[in-house]
């Protein structure tokens, strides 16, 4: 009976998941962003692992999100799904104006700007090869625009970065504020 179940097992182990499928994944170290340079993070960079569903059925996920660690805010475009890459920087303003709005992404407001996530197939074992990044094109590098809130003023710019499709990796390449 050992044998048996000892066999069936290295069946099920041995056609169950894709060769290029990994059944584990390196969650890559949250990162912490000081965008000004005062020695103070302004928003992080969060992996987070959980589990989630559709109606096919559910499967583990690691999630990229923006988030402010005070109520720093970020541009995002209400007319598209899931838009907050920016192809024009000219966009970013103070005061937005239709279709962009300005929304604080802090764990207190319970709001978080996904940028990527890589998943496990229905069987929650077999990991995607590549991480996903939430935009409508797939460019090499990303820009986000911010706001950053004084006491008496706010300072508004973005950020440009790559995300490493095999290892969900975040770069930040570039700071600038206008």
């Amino acid at each position: 009976m050992y044998r048996l179940l000892l066999i069936a097992f290295t069946i099920l182990v041995c056609f169950g998941c894709d060769e290029d499928q990994p059944t584990s994944i390196d969650i890559p170290n949250d990162v912490e962003l000081d965008l000004d340079q005062d020695g103070v993070s302004d928003f992080v960079i969060a992996y987070s692992l959980q589990t989630e569903g559709d109606p096919v059925g559910n499967y583990q996920a690691v999630r990229m999100n923006l988030e402010s660690f005070d109520d720093d805010q970020v541009l995002k475009n209400e007319d598209q799904y899931r838009r907050i890459f920016l192809s024009e920087i000219d966009v970013i303003k103070t005061e937005a104006e239709s279709p962009f709005f300005w929304e604080i992404t802090n764990p207190s407001s319970n709001i978080s700007t996904p940028i990527a996530r890589i998943r496990t197939d229905y069987d929650q074992t077999s990991w995607n090869d590549k991480w996903i990044v939430f935009s409508l094109e797939e460019n090499e590098t990303y820009q986000i625009g911010f706001k950053l809130l004084g006491d008496n003023d706010s300072q508004i710019g973005f950020i440009e970065f790559s995300v490493d499709i095999q290892t969900g990796q975040f770069n930040l390449l570039k700071t600038e504020f206008l």
